[in-house]
């Protein structure tokens, strides 16, 4: 009873919670001063000149600030818009944990694992990530210019992990 509890009930429970704050935080949006701000500037000046008053006048993180411009030139500020974007950042974020599990599993133990098994473990070790990070969930995953900040650069990382290991003569392999 124990083993199935572990195994089985508590991922499920984990996701299920996880899911449901998400989609709560991201239908309920607080307003925060960064998505304020970029997205008046970006109203005012355009992608490309927001891009560069973002890029020297704040902290330059030339990729993220791109990316934050050209997100908020089509969300306008609309609520709705930004939760469709979060959940969409969500969602890579799960893939590319996903594609990092398979593909560590097919360099390091040569086993194939089943596409399936691959995005549960990336919803409970997401979903895990998000409770150990609870107080500061509003920030990573419910405002745009922070997930823009935080979450891209996380995921652009996984992904190219993932792409080095698939390589054959990566030298991150030790076989």
């Amino acid at each position: 009873m124990k083993e199935k509890l572990v195994k089985y009930f508590l991922p499920a429970a984990m996701v299920a919670g996880f899911l449901c704050l998400f989609f709560y935080d991201a239908l309920h949006y607080i307003s925060n001063i960064d998505d304020s701000f970029n997205d008046e500037y970006v109203s005012k000046l355009g992608v490309v000149d927001a891009a560069k008053l973002f890029f020297s006048n704040i902290n330059g993180r030339w990729f993220s600030h791109i990316i934050t411009a050209i997100g908020f030139h089509f969300l306008k500020n609309n609520y709705t818009y930004y939760a469709i974007y979060v959940t969409a950042i969500m969602s890579l974020f799960v893939a590319a944990i996903s594609m990092l599990h398979k593909t560590y599993f097919k360099t390091f133990y040569k086993r194939e694992v089943p596409a399936l098994a691959s995005i549960q473990f990336a919803f409970v070790f997401t979903a895990t990530l998000y409770f150990l990070l609870f107080v500061g969930r509003q920030e990573i995953w419910a405002w745009v210019s922070s997930a823009n900040n935080h979450l891209l650069s996380v995921i652009l990382c996984i992904v190219l992990v993932s792409l080095l290991l698939q390589e054959s003569k990566s030298a991150l392999k030790t076989t």
